[in-house]
């Protein structure tokens, strides 16, 4: 879990400030177009962290009733 966290948490740090400089970029050249709403950066954010959260809590609980020796057969 901790390094599903790890990874959003510098996919959001590398991201937004990405999304932001391309959104002013693009309202730059486009006559009339707002910026970017934090609602919208914020929901982003929120919606991609529960989904990474729920997959690693599952791949981590699938993960832990594995037995290490048979796992360790298989291979």
């Amino acid at each position: 879990m901790r390094e599903i966290l790890l990874l959003v948490a510098i996919g959001v740090v590398i991201g937004i400030p990405a999304a932001l400089a391309g959104d002013r970029f693009v309202a730059n050249m486009l006559f009339g177009l707002k910026g970017a709403y934090p609602v919208s950066l914020l929901t982003a954010v929120v919606v991609l962290l529960t989904v990474a959260v729920f997959a690693g809590y599952f791949l981590a609980k699938r993960t832990s009733r594995v037995d290490p020796m048979e796992a360790l057969r298989y291979e």
